[in-house]
């Protein structure tokens, strides 16, 4: 590329012409002088006078017209030498500007090559599912959608947690109506209509999310959303879970109608909610026999922001990638002795089976991990059928069931009036030391399952606000369940 046909030249520069001289000043200027010292009289004298001023005028004019040409010239001389290193410097400039654009242009092509091959391996990648990509892709999605987190990805499938607000914070108490003369007022909604709208609000909050999640990653296959809110005591906790094909939205795409929406829930077949009593307020979803669900929960308490795939895997009910499928390069390699992510299922599958040594190395890791002597004893020795006691971190056999005196298993009312009865009103000193012994023991709340009786519903609902995790949410899960 010449530099002539990017930047327009000019013409070479010309000095300006000289100034004209003006002989008939310069002759009246002599005259004067002459003049001064001849008498007016003297007429023969000024006659010579004059002929020898016009003489020295055309002289003087001559010379002047010599001196200004000469400068011209000189002047000329010097622009078309600094033209003539112009024009180098821009054959130069040419040349250089020729080579400095084929090497920027061979620069920024391979640059361009380099990003496009980086391009086009991460959509192959997200073509082809692989979980760290599509979570990556996931993320992004998501990240100016709020509230939405990426718990993981298997196998063609995507876990999600989406986070709703409470139905306070979603459907007003009240609503616009009419009067009987046809004056605009305002009356209260009744629960059933609020459940039912807040129902539509997280139809419609899945379907976005949903159809964000098929939209980012083209390949996706299903995807599986927990929703999660506030419960009674400030903690989030599920309370709809289901698995979406792409196919399953189309029919409902623009749809506003809240009975359409809500219809949308009931669409997956593993689709979970807890609705309760005649006016179909939603509940929190019970944990137990759910271990996918679980392993979710503990990981939006405790590793939210990065994606497990493991917990995906378990979510989505499918076999758990080896390490040798999530990196090949690993391959004969030693694996670790425990799981990266200790999730209870897997306790519940390795637990019982454990032999003493790695059981220990299982609680020394376990506690180096943050885990509280508490938390070891209830989800881990209580999977145990022996004793282990070491480093304090002993764990007695469960006792699912206090006995009773006689050695027969107590009834229900018999274990909530040991449970709700102050010690202080204990019938006998037996009575206060079994009561003590069976209000400190945490296994046997956790166990209380079988035993539920509505009369002992007071009793749960003052485990609620128990300091132990464990036990609030058993005791949510017991209320749902005498209350439904």
């Amino acid at each position: 590329m010449s530099l002539s046909r990017t930047v327009a030249r000019g013409s070479p520069p010309i000095a300006p012409p000289p100034e004209g001289v003006d002989q008939r000043e310069i002759y009246r200027k002599l005259r004067e002088e002459a003049a001064a010292g001849i008498p007016w009289w003297r007429v023969t004298g000024r006659g010579a006078l004059r002929r020898q001023d016009k003489e020295e005028a055309r002289r003087r004019a001559d010379a002047e017209r010599v001196l200004r040409a000469a400068s011209v010239d000189e002047l000329q001389d010097s622009l078309d030498a600094k033209w003539l290193e112009l024009e180098a410097a821009a054959e130069a400039v040419d040349r250089d500007l020729e080579s400095w654009l084929g090497d920027e242009t061979a620069r920024c092509r391979q640059i361009q090559l380099a990003r496009q091959q980086e391009l086009d391996l991460s959509w192959d990648r997200l073509c082809a599912n692989e979980p760290d990509a599509v979570a990556s892709a996931l993320g992004t999605a998501f990240n100016d959608a709020g509230a939405v987190h990426v718990a993981g990805v298997f196998d063609g499938g995507a876990a999600l947690i989406v986070e709703m607000p409470d139905l306070e914070d979603v459907v007003a108490d009240q609503e616009p109506a009419y009067t009987s003369t046809g004056r605009l007022t305002v009356q209260a909604r009744s629960k059933t209509t609020r459940n039912h709208l807040y129902k539509a609000a997280m139809a419609s909050r899945m379907l976005r999310v949903t159809k964000m999640a098929f939209a980012a990653a083209p390949n996706l296959q299903v995807v599986c959303c927990v929703v999660i809110r506030p419960n009674a005591i400030g903690e989030m906790a599920p309370v709809y879970v289901g698995t979406f094909a792409l196919a399953d939205l189309q029919p409902y795409e623009g749809t506003s109608d809240p009975d359409r929406l809500i219809d949308l829930l009931d669409v997956p077949d593993d689709s979970a909610m807890n609705l309760r009593g005649r006016t179909h307020e939603i509940g929190d979803l019970a944990l137990d026999g759910r271990p996918g669900l679980q392993a979710v929960c503990r990981w939006y308490e405790l590793a939210r922001g990065r994606a497990d795939h493991e917990v995906a895997a378990e979510l989505l009910g499918r076999e758990a990638p080896s390490p040798e499928e999530h990196d090949p390069a690993r391959a004969g390699a030693e694996q670790p002795e425990f799981p990266k992510r200790v999730t209870m299922a897997w306790l519940e599958a390795t637990v019982p089976e454990m032999s003493a040594e790695p059981l220990e190395r299982l609680l020394e890791l376990l506690a180096s991990r943050g885990w509280t002597e508490e938390e070891i004893e209830q989800r881990v020795l209580a999977l145990r059928d022996d004793s282990i006691s070491e480093s304090g971190l002993g764990a007695r056999s469960p006792k699912p069931v206090p006995p009773d005196k006689d050695g027969g298993e107590q009834s229900s009312e018999r274990i909530m009036t040991r449970m709700a009865r102050p010690s202080d009103q204990a019938s006998s000193a037996d009575d206060t030391a079994e009561e003590s012994a069976w209000q400190g023991d945490v296994t046997a709340f956790i166990n209380l399952g079988e035993h539920l009786d509505r009369a002992m519903l007071p009793m749960i609902e003052a485990h609620l606000n128990d300091p132990e995790p464990i036990i609030r949410q058993r005791a949510l899960d017991y209320r749902e369940r005498l209350l439904t």
